[in-house]
């Protein structure tokens, strides 16, 4: 700018002094050091941002991004911690308190819970599935319905309706609108954990059924 170009004509001319040039000799080569000078491009608006503010801008897009690798590990955690105690459940195959194959009438042994289990039509959608009944259980250390369901060849799934504290539901898919279930194989058994209005489903099966 104008501010370094000042000095910088004076050091030409303190330099070639020193070997005796003219005066015109010396107007004239400032004059073509001036003109041949590039004139500063014209930055770009983002270019242009402060340097601090694009530090700040840098950091957020870093901070957004670890947000959501902590999020994501998270939600893991919780999923993976829900899927052993399912598997454990599944695996112990405990007495059933109430038997019947009535979806509804099963459902309503349970009136011990905070919350309203749903007869979701997932429960038996496999033709020949037959509820055999279900009990009492806890996920996450919260009261829970757990029921049995047979398949036409005899192997046993277990279902499992829970609720979750807000802050902990938010991290269980939907499996709607194209959401899929969060699926695992502990202790080789098959696991699916979704969430359905609210209320937490997971449904374990031997690994390969």
């Amino acid at each position: 700018g104008s501010d370094m170009r000042q000095p910088m004509k004076q050091a030409i001319r303190d330099r070639f002094e020193d070997i005796e040039l003219s005066k015109e000799q010396l107007d004239e080569l400032t004059a073509r050091f001036a003109a041949e000078e590039p004139a500063p491009a014209k930055k770009p608006a983002w270019l242009r941002v402060p340097a601090v503010a694009a530090a700040m801008i840098v950091l957020a897009i870093g901070g957004l991004f670890s947000t959501q690798v902590y999020q994501s590990h998270q939600d893991q955690v919780l999923l993976q911690s829900i899927a052993e105690e399912v598997a454990d459940n599944h695996l112990k195959l405990k007495p059933l308190e109430v038997q019947g194959d009535d979806l509804p009438s099963v459902l309503g042994y349970f009136t011990n819970l905070d919350f309203q289990l749903l007869a979701s039509p997932r429960i038996t959608a496999n033709s020949g599935d037959r509820l055999l009944g279900g009990r009492y259980c806890t996920i996450q250390g919260i009261d829970a319905a757990q029921l049995r369901v047979a398949a036409s060849d005899g192997t046993l799934s277990t279902w499992y309706e829970a609720t979750l504290p807000a802050d902990e539901l938010i991290r269980i898919p939907e499996w709607d609108a194209g959401g899929q279930p969060a699926e695992f194989v502990v202790r080789g058994v098959d696991i699916r954990i979704w969430q359905e209005n609210g209320i937490v489903f997971a449904e374990a099966k031997a690994a390969g059924q």
